[in-house]
Order: C-alpha cells, then structure tokens, then sequence
C-alpha cells in the first residue's frame, strides 16, 4: 500500500486519478461550488471531467446512497466513484452493495476523513485523510485571535493529506 501527501483535497483526486488510472464521478457535499476545484485540478492534469459523473448533496450517507445509484446509471459508467465525505462514501458502498454491484471489481470507491467506520467495512474503504486534529487546533486558534484581536479576515490554511489505499479500489491496468 503506498500513502502519498499532498496539500489539500483538489490534489487529492488528482492523486487518485494519477496513481490508480482511473477515470472518476464526485459525490460532492453542499453543491456545485465544492465541485469547482476538483474540476480545476483534474483539468490541469489533462482530464476532462463529466458532467454526468457529478452527484450534489448534502454530507449524509443518504447522499451516497442517491448518488451512487444516479452515476451507476451514467454512461459511459465511471471506473471509480470519490466522495468528499467518507459518510456519503459508506452510503454509496451500501447501496452499490444492494443492487449486485461489486466494489471494487465493477467500481472502486474513495472517501475523505479516514473516520474509523471505513476501516471495518467489507471491502475496506480507500480514503483521503486529513488531519482532524490539526485542522480542530488552527480553527480554535484562528477563533481566539478573532475574538482577542477583533478582527474577522477570513484564512487560508492548507493541510497535508494523505491517499489510504484500501481493498476498495482497484488498478487498473494501462
């Protein structure tokens, strides 16, 4: 298994794209704006991404569940579905699950968080880790020193994430 870092999400399906040759759908959380940088970031690695291949929702597996069943459906069918939140990535396992699909011999899946859930599931779930508790300490920290200083600018601040390759993707071959 390799575990690659990268700075933010946007890099992170580029990564999956890159490292596992898959063409890929988003299941993205709270609407097309969330959709805008993974586009940005899959063009400037020279892949077109498809509208077909978009599902909007909101963070939920009820989410996944929708999406899933709607890409499955796209043609042509995407190789690998990712989700920006490992909830909406177990919904989409479960309801691929439901109708025969098999993970990831028909479709490799991908979530984001790296939640303790997605380690027990059959096939354990790939996902996009973030660090939660760096990312909880600079929110706190950048909250204090708006109420201390007053001020209100908004921040930038990127993490490092991590790709954890897990039995629900596949490789393809090239």
């Amino acid at each position: 298994h390799s575990v690659a870092m990268h700075h933010d999400a946007d890099e992170a399906v580029v990564l999956v794209e890159a490292q596992l040759q898959h063409r890929q759908a988003g299941l993205h959380g709270n609407g097309q704006r969330d959709a805008i940088g993974d586009d940005e970031a899959l063009r400037a690695a020279g892949v077109e991404p498809l509208p077909s291949w978009r599902f909007y929702g909101d963070y939920h597996e009820s989410t996944g569940r929708r999406g899933a069943l709607q890409l499955w459906k796209a043609q042509p069918r995407p190789t690998a579905i990712f989700c920006c939140t490992d909830y909406i990535a177990l919904g989409a396992l479960k309801a691929l699950q439901e109708i025969g699909v098999r993970v990831p011999d028909d479709v490799s899946l991908i979530g984001f968080d790296d939640i303790e859930a997605v380690r027990h599931t059959t096939p354990g779930l790939a996902t996009v880790q973030q660090p939660l508790t760096d990312l909880g300490r600079m929110a706190a920290e950048i909250l204090i020193d708006q109420v201390e200083t007053g001020k209100r600018e908004a921040r930038r601040v990127i993490f490092p994430t991590a790709l954890i390759q897990r039995e629900s993707v596949a490789h393809l071959k090239t």
